[in-house]
């Protein structure tokens, strides 16, 4: 079952699904609200750059997206669930992507989504980097890797969409959105595509969108393209009432 069949088949089971919150990079925690016994936690890592263009005729790899976790879990009204929400990859030389965590002390849950790779940098075809793993979840699933950078068609690789891969370079993977999907139910809303960061043509990569994309990688004939952001990954908390 891919993560967007989940989310659908999960609200279409649960008749008193109540609402939907997105969280973005930072520290934070979230309160319970009253009435709310049963959560389910979306936890994806931060996607990692793109690989940079650093010599002449060098390509740069795609970032990996970030590792998703999924978890269901009773909650008492008033307790606190701590997150730590990982920003994606800084636009440069490949950094990494930085790692989501969900912590719930009174049941012990303890997730963690790391974020995805960055893209590497070579003379010749870059490889993407690896998709970030995820532990602690009743779903744990690797990110996406990047596309290879190709030297022939001058052109990084595009970065892996939400989880995702892309196995060569140019445009970067796409995937519907997790909340979107809750929107669509409950509120007539249309979905949207989040995509990882397209490779650059002679030219710096693109960056990807939320959701972990990773950015694009770079290929340039003269000195300075740098590859794209990685899409900052997300923590969304659905909740049901009794």
């Amino acid at each position: 079952m891919s993560r967007n069949q989940e989310a659908s088949f999960f609200y279409k089971r649960n008749p008193h699904f109540a609402g939907a919150i997105r969280l973005f990079p930072g520290n934070t925690s979230w309160l319970v609200p009253a009435n709310v016994y049963a959560v389910r936690v979306f936890a994806a890592g931060g996607g990692g750059g793109g690989g940079r263009a650093l010599l002449v005729l060098s390509t740069g790899g795609g970032g990996g997206s970030g590792g998703l976790a999924i978890s269901t879990f009773p909650v008492t009204p008033g307790s606190s669930i701590s997150l730590t929400v990982g920003s994606g990859g800084a636009a440069g030389t490949g950094n990494n992507g930085n790692n989501t965590t969900v912590t719930y002390a009174p049941s012990g849950i303890a997730i963690v989504a790391n974020g995805g790779q960055g893209g590497a940098t070579l003379v010749g075809n870059a490889p993407g980097g690896n998709g970030g793993t995820a532990s602690g979840g009743q779903i744990n699933v690797t990110g996406g890797n990047g596309g290879t950078g190709n030297n022939v068609t001058a052109t990084g690789g595009g970065g892996a969409g939400v989880n995702g891969n892309n196995a060569s370079g140019g445009a970067g993977a796409c995937l519907t959105d997790i909340m979107d999907i809750f929107k669509a139910h409950t509120l007539a809303g249309t979905t949207t595509v989040q995509c990882g960061g397209a490779g650059g043509v002679l030219a710096n990569g693109s960056n990807g969108a939320r959701g972990s994309g990773g950015g694009g990688g770079a290929r340039r004939l003269i000195l300075g393209s740098i590859g794209g952001s990685g899409g900052n990954g997300y923590v969304i908390i659905m909740w049901m009432t009794r």
